[in-house]
């Protein structure tokens, strides 16, 4: 499913717009309703029936959501916000995975996270692929642990063997 597909209740999306605080980072409803559809066809292979629609945006952590949209289209009090509150969390996570490379592996997640330059000159965000199906902090957590393991996979490869005589 596509999420041109998704059909969200304007009521509902006025709601979650508003219940998610997504006013303070300029995010649209137009903006949100686009997010949101984007998770429910990520989450669904066929457009769900209204009952499972409702439930599964009632589930969602909207607020979050929104504040990775914000920071996603480059909000810089989005951003601010998302430094201030997350930040010590993800390089708390860090140090825990990684050890002493988890601040160099959490600062360059942040690269990903604003957004690296497509060849078409656009910004394309790590935040395009949370979806809000569970709290920003524990999805960040998530990439730092995928970003660690492929770290150490590389650097493995990298290790000569050793040869007995």
């Amino acid at each position: 499913m596509i999420a041109e597909d998704v059909r969200i209740d304007p009521a509902a999306l006025a709601r979650l717009h508003e219940t998610s605080g997504a006013g303070l980072w300029d995010v649209s409803s137009d903006a949100l309703g686009a997010a949101l559809r984007v998770s429910v066809a990520h989450r669904f292979a066929a457009p769900p029936d209204q009952q499972d629609l409702e439930t599964y945006l009632a589930s969602l952590h909207v607020g979050d959501l929104a504040l990775a949209t914000a920071c996603r289209d480059g909000h810089d009090g989005a951003w601010e916000h998302f430094i201030r509150e997350l930040r010590p969390a993800l390089y708390a996570a860090a140090r825990t995975v990684a050890g002493d490379d988890g601040r160099e592996i959490a600062d360059s997640l942040y690269g990903e996270l604003f957004g690296l330059a497509a060849p078409d000159g656009t910004r394309r965000s790590l935040l395009a692929y949370y979806h809000g199906r569970s709290r920003l902090v524990t999805w960040l957590r998530s990439v730092l642990v995928q970003r660690t393991i492929d770290r150490r996979r590389q650097t493995s490869r990298l290790t000569p063997l050793d040869t007995e005589g």
